[in-house]
């Protein structure tokens, strides 16, 4: 049963869900180190087309309207 109180802002309620991505560089590899609180997510979608922006770093695929 969901408990609409949990995704009130200021609830003390939290599951976290971690997640790392890797990154190879040139000399060494980095890590960025991600936390999701389950308990406030109300959709997931699938990624979108994405439109590429002019003259943007190469880390950057693009954007999309959500």
């Amino acid at each position: 049963m969901f408990d609409e109180n949990i995704v009130k802002t200021g609830s003390n309620e939290m599951e976290l869900v971690d997640f790392r991505i890797f990154k190879q560089g040139h000399d060494k590899v980095y890590e960025g180190i991600y936390g999701v609180n389950v308990s406030k997510v109300r959709e997931i979608i699938k990624i979108p087309s994405l439109t590429e922006l002019p003259g943007v770093p190469d880390y950057i695929e693009g954007i999309f309207d959500l």
